[in-house]
């Protein structure tokens, strides 16, 4: 037996030649080891990168919770905000004169877009803050998206310069000519 025991000191089984022991060990090929680790590490990867993305989903939510996110349903849109009149102005005998006359297609208009929503409801929100405020508005369809207008200005310097006072709130509202 005292070869034995020479035998498995040699290979770390027991810890003096003279004495016996009860422990054994276990071990893992190295290559088992290597694959453990590259799953775990790509399932931790996984796990934070669909974290990311809901986190990221949440953040949307409470930042502005009038925003669509894409897994909700993409309904299409019928709004009806208050429609403007058709005004037709009486047409008048037409005198020849040396001085030009300045027409009504001749003036830029200009408006300023304020906004735009995938939702009714929010659309409808804004629009009532607006004219609570004092703001002519008016809405218009575009794809998926309603967009609000505010105004209607015939001198550019006059848009401008409610475009200021609009850049307050609606940090990406912008001069549009009509």
């Amino acid at each position: 037996m005292a070869m034995e025991d020479r035998q498995l000191y040699l290979f770390g089984l027991k810890t003096n030649p003279g004495e016996t022991s009860k422990k054994q060990r276990v071990g893992l090929p190295l290559d088992i080891l290597i694959i453990v680790g590259v799953v775990f590490s790509l399932s931790l990867i996984v796990a934070f990168s669909l974290g990311v993305e809901k986190g990221k989903k949440i953040a949307l939510r409470k930042l502005n919770p009038d925003t669509v996110v894409a897994e909700q349903s993409s309904e299409e849109v019928k709004i009806d905000f208050e429609k403007k009149p058709e005004v037709t102005s009486p047409k008048l005998p037409v005198k020849a004169s040396d001085t030009p006359v300045e027409t009504v297609s001749d003036k830029q208009k200009y408006n300023i877009q304020v906004a735009s929503f995938q939702q009714e409801t929010a659309a409808r929100r804004e629009v009532e803050q607006l004219k609570e405020k004092g703001y002519p508005t008016s809405t218009s369809k575009k794809g998926k998206y309603i967009v609000i207008y505010v105004g209607e200005f015939d001198d550019k310097e006059k848009a401008k310069s409610n475009l200021e006072h609009l850049k307050k709130r609606y940090k990406d509202c912008f001069l549009r000519q009509l």
